[in-house]
Order: C-alpha cells, then structure tokens, then sequence
C-alpha cells in the first residue's frame, strides 16, 4: 500500500518539511543565509534588532533581540514554523516519528478527524513555546501530540496498529531525558512543546475516544479551542516581557522619544537584566541636562547588575560630566547609599578613567560632547581628558635630565 493512501495526511506533512528544507537549501546558492531563506518562507525566528530610520546605529542594542515577526502581527509564523527544521538530522529524526506515529493514529481515526486534530496539535505547542518567551521550529510539537492520543486511544480500542509499549516508554524517556540536557546546555530542545504536545493529544484523545455519551466533555473540549484566539493575540503582544516593551517603544515612530518612558520602565521592571533599557532612560535625562538624575538611574542599574561592562561605561560617563563640588559629593552619597560597605570600591572603579572601552569609537571626538549624537548606551572610546585642563601635569620631556613625571628635578 502506498503512503498516500495508507496515511495521506501524514504523508504530506511529511512532503510540506522536506520541500521547505529543500527550497531554504537550495536558496543558499544564490548567497542567502539558511536562515533568512526560512524567515522568507515564514518561520518565526528570534532575530536581533536593526537599525530604524529614526534611530542611529549607535542607539542599538545587542540585548534587544526577539522574534520580531511574530511581535509585528504575523501570527501565521507560528504554525508554519512547523514546517521548518534546522538540519538534515533534524529533518529525519522528526519525518520517521511523525509517519511512525501518525499513520497508525489516521488509520485509527480516519484522515478527516485526524486532520482536525493535527491543526490544533501544530499551533498549540508552538504557541506556548513562545509565550513562555522561546521560538522553537519543527514538527515534533505534533508528533509529541500524537503520541499523547496513541497512549490513550489504543488503550481503549486494541488494534493492529497499536505501538509496542516498549516504543512508548523509549519516547517519554527520550522526552524527559531532553529536559535535564536543555537545563545544562548539552542541546537546547523545546521542551515546553514536546510536553504541551503529549498533554493535549492525551487530552484529546480521552475526550474524543471514551463513551459518546459523554458528550458534555467533548463539547467542552472542542470549544476551549476558542482560547486559541487570545492565545495567539498574546504570543505576539506579550505585555509581560520586558524586550517586547523595548521593542514596542521603539518601534513606535509616532511618539517622541520621552514618551517611550512609560514601555521602558515598565520594561525594566519586568526585566531588570535589559542593561539597554537603563542606559537608554538615563540618556534621556543627559537630554534633558540632568546628569544627576541619569546617575541615580545608573547606580539602580548597576546594583542589580553589577558584573555589566556597559553599565559601569555608562557611569563613568555620567561621572565625567558631573561638575566638580557638590555634585560629585551628592553622587558619591548615592553611590554609599545603595552600595553600603561595598561603596569604596565601586567609587574608585568609578574614578579610574584608565578603564575605557575596548570597542572602536564610532562617533567622532566633536561629537561625544552632544548627549543627543552620543548615547549613553554605546560602549566608544571617549578621547576625553579626566581633569580640568589646568590640573594636568606638564608634558615630560624624557631627554631632558631635569625633569621627572613629578615635575622635580632629579
């Protein structure tokens, strides 16, 4: 018996992944990355931010990635994605389990009632992928679903085409197995797919399969499928995370910069970790002129990361253009304030402008005194002299035996 008429669903969806690796493929003789190939051909991929054109190059921040699509309203990447793999194996590897598990599920059911299981068996694993803040690509969300029927479905109708119980205990291990490898970085698998994706095909299959007297589950089975909507409206506007909000606000071309302030400081308090994000709302008090004020932003910031390189640039910077006197003593205090004990040791790290970046400059030296050409989130080399001019020593002639880097006579 042929594929198609054994299993034509499945077959197809089989014949769906390996056209769109072939054609991604096959894109890359002309130069195009895999990658974008698959972007073009509607995956949705966690991609890092580009240049706007209200935005200069240096305004952006590596920490702003995201899948971008998905947050500009192309829901449709979400079930399309499962169509898309990574690598020959990963093609392989999801081809056999999905023709090993669905033809036996579609000639179970029939091919129409397993095409409308299919259709909600592929979105929804995916879906929740990215709302717990992942993008996943692949087809083993849905096999994972399938195998959740089987489990169900031939235990309540043996059959010929039941799976030996050896199979399915090397599939759930395999599963379990892949969240301890994930958690320890050995391979990173979606495992909030592969488990959502059993969960609902047992689901489905304890629902549909039992007594059809029991009609009062299934109905409400098949309308929880209504939660599909705002699930998928939630996917690509997830207010709760905080690179959303940053892209948000600066996507938003039609509202000032500090406008933008509401979305980033609810960004950062979502995600303390978006160093961008601090940087970026204490460049908008340098805007304003107020450079005490982009200190407090910057000490807040940095006592929750304090291992951040950019941040402790961007304070430097801060402290440069603090004038001497009172201010400095006000920005010391603060300093005291949040740090304690640890104080000392951060001020003279603050003070020590022998620690510059290492990134080349990217703004010319006339411009680094305009906070609006030179932001405080960019990590560029200053050029700038630590002291007022009068306080510097004077130039050491080495060939001159009368002077001395102190300035007195040998």
């Amino acid at each position: 018996m042929s594929p198609f008429r054994k299993a034509p669903v499945t077959a197809e969806c089989i014949i769906v992944c390996t056209a769109l690796f072939v054609i991604c493929h096959a894109q890359g003789w002309d130069g195009t990355r895999f990658r974008d190939s698959q972007r073009q051909w509607g995956a949705a991929l966690a991609l890092q931010v580009v240049p706007l054109d209200d935005n200069p190059p240096e305004a952006i921040h590596r920490q702003l990635q995201g899948p971008f699509d998905l947050w500009d309203g192309e829901w449709w990447r979400i079930p399309i994605s499962a169509f898309h793999h990574g690598d020959f194996l990963h093609l392989l590897f999801n081809s056999f389990a999905a023709w090993s598990l669905g033809w036996r599920l579609e000639r179970r059911w029939g091919s129409w009632r397993y095409a409308l299981f299919l259709v909600p068996a592929i979105v929804i694993p995916l879906m929740l992928e990215v709302l717990f803040g992942n993008t996943a690509i692949g087809f083993s969300g849905a096999t994972c679903a399938m195998l959740g029927a089987l489990i169900v479905d031939q235990k309540v109708k043996p059959r010929d085409t039941d799976l030996p119980d050896e199979a399915i205990l090397v599939m759930l291990g395999l599963l379990l197995l892949a969240i301890p490898a994930t958690v320890f970085d050995i391979v990173q698998v979606a495992n909030v797919a592969h488990v959502s994706g059993v969960c609902y095909g047992w689901l489905a299959a304890s629902c549909c399969s039992g007594p059809r007297s029991n009609w009062i589950l299934r109905t409400g089975f098949v309308t929880s499928h209504l939660l599909l909507i705002p699930g998928l409206w939630l996917a690509i506007h997830p207010m709760y995370n905080g690179r959303y909000l940053w892209y948000l606000a600066d996507r938003d071309r039609r509202i000032s910069p500090l406008e933008r302030e509401p979305l980033l400081k609810t960004a950062v308090k979502l995600d303390p970790s978006l160093t961008g994000v601090w940087l970026r709302l204490a460049n908008y008090r340098m805007i304003e002129g107020n450079p005490q004020a982009a200190w407090t932003v910057l000490i807040e910031a940095l006592a929750l990361n304090p291992a951040d390189e950019d941040l402790c640039e961007g304070v430097r910077r801060v402290w440069r253009r603090l004038p001497f006197g009172s201010e400095r003593d006000a920005a010391e205090a603060e300093v005291r304030r949040v740090f304690g004990d640890r104080a000392p040791d951060w001020i003279r790290l603050i003070r020590n402008t022998r620690l510059i970046a290492k990134s080349p400059p990217r703004v010319s030296t006339e411009q680094t005194l305009d906070p609006k050409l030179f932001p405080l989130d960019r990590s560029v080399n200053l050029h700038w002299k630590p002291h007022h001019p009068a306080h510097e020593p004077p130039v050491v002639d080495p060939d001159r035996p009368d002077s001395a880097l102190e300035g007195t006579a040998l």
